[in-house]
């Protein structure tokens, strides 16, 4: 007589819902779907031995890759297991932005950015429209206020200063002022 297409089992440790053919579907067309528990709420393979996601009660939410977790929430945020990868879109640009807080100003934003065409990595702060604040070039240029670094240290600006400051003895530093022309020592 072979397994039945569909079967609810229960005994004194569990419920079991048992779809043997096809997806098993939950529909809510009208409104949410929960999921209420105790205790955690784990979504794993069939046989139980791999985890997908881990919800902990009153805790993290764990996701899992092939079993092995690689993000989990915390009280301050979040932790990712090995590294992230950020991919644009062909012909587009990769992006991680950092905002500080919603909405008092437009200067608490910055994005690290990766142009399409391999141009290397621009810092960018935002004060009502990005703009390039540090870039790297892919030959390991540096540039402060240049996108387009030509030599290992770029720095441009209308009054470029270049400051090394001494915090033992405080106060004694080594300035050079672009502007002047003027080496101080």
């Amino acid at each position: 007589a072979g397994s039945p297409d569909f079967s609810i089992k229960h005994d004194t440790s569990n419920t079991i819902l048992d779809g043997n053919t096809g997806d098993l579907i939950i529909r809510a067309d009208a409104d949410d779907l929960k999921l209420l528990a105790e205790d955690d709420i784990l979504l794993r393979d069939n046989d139980d031995s791999t985890n997908f996601i881990h919800c902990i009660n009153g805790g993290s939410v764990k996701l899992y890759n092939n079993g092995n977790e690689r993000l989990e929430t915390t009280d301050d945020g979040i932790t990712v297991q090995k590294g992230i990868t950020v991919n644009g879109e062909e012909g587009g640009d990769a992006q991680i932005r950092l905002r500080a807080d919603q909405g008092d100003d437009n200067n608490d934003m910055f994005r690290l950015l990766v142009q399409d065409g391999g141009s290397g990595l621009q810092i960018q702060g935002y004060d009502g429209s990005f703009h390039s604040r540090i870039s790297v070039d892919t030959n390991g240029k540096v540039g402060i206020g240049s996108t387009e670094p030509n030599v290992k240290l770029d720095i441009m600006s209308a009054d470029p200063v270049i400051r090394l400051t001494d915090t033992d003895p405080a106060g004694v530093y080594s300035q050079i002022d672009g502007a002047g022309g003027d080496l101080i020592l």
